[in-house]
């Protein structure tokens, strides 16, 4: 039972990636990839170019790097898309309705959403249909 847990965190972690909390250096999302490090890096040190000279070549340059900076919109959304194709498999126990109901009373509200852009106030307000739209969604 261990190990077959165990196999499929390792399979998560190299699938999903990490996401280190507290160090802002540090960012290795899912999505996030290399290209996405290096355009960020770039619009970044021209920023701080810019902020301290007040030139306006400076300011133009940085504000070119910001439109190229749509590599990370790029990137997250071709990450999705991957994740879209993936076949789905039902490794997991059943999720009772009971249980979703339970989860959603404990959520705190006023919270950032997750990566599928979905508020908790939604999800609370959904009433009976919506618990057993999420109750046939997880299972």
């Amino acid at each position: 039972m261990w190990t077959d847990l165990s196999s499929r965190i390792d399979t998560a972690k190299s699938t999903l990636g990490l996401t280190r909390v507290g160090n802002k250096s540090y960012k290795e999302l899912w999505w996030w990839n290399e290209e996405v490090q290096t355009t960020i890096k770039e619009k970044k040190a021209l920023y701080k170019l810019w902020f301290k000279s007040k030139n306006s070549d400076n300011k133009t340059n940085y504000k070119k790097s910001k439109r190229i900076a749509t590599t990370v919109a790029r990137a997250k959304s071709m990450a999705y898309d991957d994740i879209r194709t993936l076949p789905m498999s039902k490794p997991c126990a059943t999720i009772t309705e009971q249980e979703i109901i339970t989860c959603l009373k404990h959520m705190k509200n006023n919270k950032a959403m997750g990566p599928d852009d979905i508020q908790i106030e939604s999800l609370k307000v959904l009433g009976d249909d919506g618990i057993n739209l999420l109750t046939n969604l997880y299972n």
